[in-house]
């Protein structure tokens, strides 16, 4: 045990942990593309990757698909 009863890990030990990233919706958007994602104003979606300066692979209610980054803002 290390310090205060706490378990000792070393650095190898410790998964490394994806930041749960988010942006909200700054406007309505219609898929025009099949691998594009709609979403409503308002809405928060998990971003999954970055596609390019242009666009997210975000996900939301069990579907994922394209969002262009300018309709979004992060959630801190």
């Amino acid at each position: 045990l290390g310090t205060a009863g706490q378990p000792h890990l070393t650095s190898s030990q410790y998964l490394p942990l994806a930041p749960l990233r988010a942006v909200r919706a700054l406007c309505d958007h219609t898929a025009a593309r099949p691998d594009q994602l709609s979403f409503r104003r308002g809405e928060v979606l998990r971003v999954i990757t970055t596609v390019d300066e242009d666009w997210l692979r975000c996900g939301r209610d069990g579907m994922e698909g394209l969002v262009p980054v300018g309709y979004t803002s992060l959630v801190l």
